[in-house]
């Protein structure tokens, strides 16, 4: 009894020094989104309703939330699910879940790691749940108040330390500004945005220059990158951060121009 009492409380010591987890939830109900903060003692949580339109890249267009299960059953599952949550809320989940039924934080929890679940039920009795539900603005656009709230509540809030600067290489118009915009909301910190017009990327590349940060950030590049597999590449002859060339394949593979609506 004692020994398990130690293995427990280890166990409790060692998720509590964690930094964030970001889950996400999505069924004909909706999606819920979770994010628990160990530093800040706190869960953010919100409902997207099944009713919202998000956008599907790759042309599919605007979808109800509630058919995204649709979607990703047509289209490979997790990974139009990871590039469905980052370009619609900007975010990187730790993990995406597929329920019939919706779920409550306690049943997210459960579902995802029952490591983590017994110790939410040791630790969680004294932290602040904020909970939110996202819809449409009366001008039509979606989740008109995002930025506030990914800000204060569902990312991470040590991401932003190396400086990323975002370059169109397509004829696209606003490509850039429109990938700017979810690097921020992933809680980076974009400190310029340019069109450069068609060049050699055909895809897109990534370069970056950590000298002096210890590196500290690779593993979130790396992170983003999975989304799309740009050319990656470690370049001390450009200014400390990191560049990211958009190229002609990106803007293929997106369909970018399904995302202006016409409703």
């Amino acid at each position: 009894m004692g020994i398990m009492a130690l293995v427990f409380g280890t166990m409790v010591k060692s998720i509590g020094q964690e930094k964030e987890w970001l889950v996400v939830v999505y069924g004909n109900w909706g999606m819920r989104v979770v994010n628990w903060s160990p530093k800040r003692k706190m869960v953010a949580t919100a409902i997207v309703p099944k009713q919202v339109p998000i956008w599907v890249p790759g042309g599919w267009g605007w979808y109800e939330t509630g058919n995204l299960e649709k979607v990703a059953q047509l289209d490979g599952g997790k990974n139009i699910m990871d590039k469905v949550i980052f370009y619609n809320f900007g975010l990187l989940p730790d993990k995406i879940i597929n329920s019939k039924e919706e779920l409550s934080v306690d049943q997210v929890w459960r579902k995802w790691s029952k490591g983590r679940w017994l110790w939410w039920k040791w630790e969680g009795s004294s932290w602040i749940i904020r909970e939110d539900e996202l819809g449409l603005a009366e001008t039509g656009e979606i989740f008109n108040n995002w930025d506030k709230q990914v800000i204060t509540g569902y990312t991470p809030i040590d991401r932003g330390g190396v400086e990323w600067r975002v370059y169109n290489g397509t004829e696209q118009k606003g490509l850039g500004s429109f990938m700017a915009q979810r690097l921020v909301w992933a809680g980076m910190w974009v400190s310029n945005v340019a069109n450069i017009g068609p060049g050699e990327t055909k895809l897109c590349q990534i370069k970056y220059n950590l000298e002096g940060t210890g590196n500290n950030y690779l593993s979130q590049i790396n992170k983003v990158n999975q989304l799309w597999n740009c050319e990656l590449k470690k370049d001390l002859k450009i200014k400390m951060g990191v560049e990211m060339v958009i190229g002609r394949g990106m803007a293929d593979l997106l369909k970018y121009s399904s995302y202006v609506r016409t409703f």
